[in-house]
């Protein structure tokens, strides 16, 4: 009787623990910055430790203080969970880590050409002549003798930027709003900036318009 009590209100701890503490959040590489994903990877690799230790710990008590193999013990065993638990946050650390090393990686391909001084700067700053919202979007024209395709190649790296970035730190830079396109207008000086979310077309045009070369 007094082994099954130990092990209901073990039981009940441990479900206790599971919905207050879960895992951590998503780990796709839009979630939050390179440098989150690698904090939370080291917070989730910590979580997943501790959880093994409690394992241990759990299950030596239940041999008696004698080694046994895991599969070895009562069918019921409440710290199973423990195991678990720490599977799901080693998992989860190793996503984190796959998610920073895939920004960091699209950073440099598209940056390469860029140094981090001028990664930094939104390219718009100082290089657009007119802006037009359009159906799609918002259409900015750049203005005489900037090379179009230089532009175009800094804005796709400081997209890339703004990902490693978690788009923080720039607030009126629409390039720093999630999922933005960039489109040149056939062989024109005009580049078409398309949200990704609908939701922040109005948002795009009023950074947009900021940058309009006084």
């Amino acid at each position: 009787m007094k082994v099954e009590t130990r092990h209901m209100w073990g039981a009940a701890l441990l479900l206790l623990e599971i919905g207050c503490g879960g895992v951590g959040p998503g780990t796709e590489p839009d979630a939050m910055s390179a440098e989150a994903h690698r904090e939370e990877a080291s917070e989730e690799a910590g979580d997943a430790r501790a959880h093994e230790r409690r394992y241990e710990a759990w299950a030596r008590r239940s041999r008696g203080g004698h080694r046994r193999d895991p599969q070895q013990l009562e069918p019921y065993n409440p710290a199973a969970v423990y195991r678990r638990l720490a599977r799901q946050h080693h998992r989860q650390a190793r996503e984190h880590l796959e998610a920073a090393r895939i920004l960091g990686e699209f950073e440099e391909a598209e940056c390469g050409a860029f140094p981090p001084d001028i990664r930094v700067v939104c390219p718009l700053i100082g290089q657009v002549d007119a802006v037009e919202d359009v159906s799609t979007g918002v259409r900015v024209r750049l203005a005489e003798g900037i090379d179009v395709d230089a532009a175009i190649a800094h804005m796709r790296c400081h997209l890339a930027f703004a990902g490693t970035q978690g788009r923080v730190g720039m607030d009126t830079c629409p390039l720093y709003l999630r999922g933005i396109r960039v489109e040149r207008v056939a062989q024109s000086r005009s580049i078409d900036l398309v949200p990704g979310n609908p939701d922040d077309l109005e948002a795009l045009r009023l950074r947009t318009h900021l940058h309009v070369a006084e």
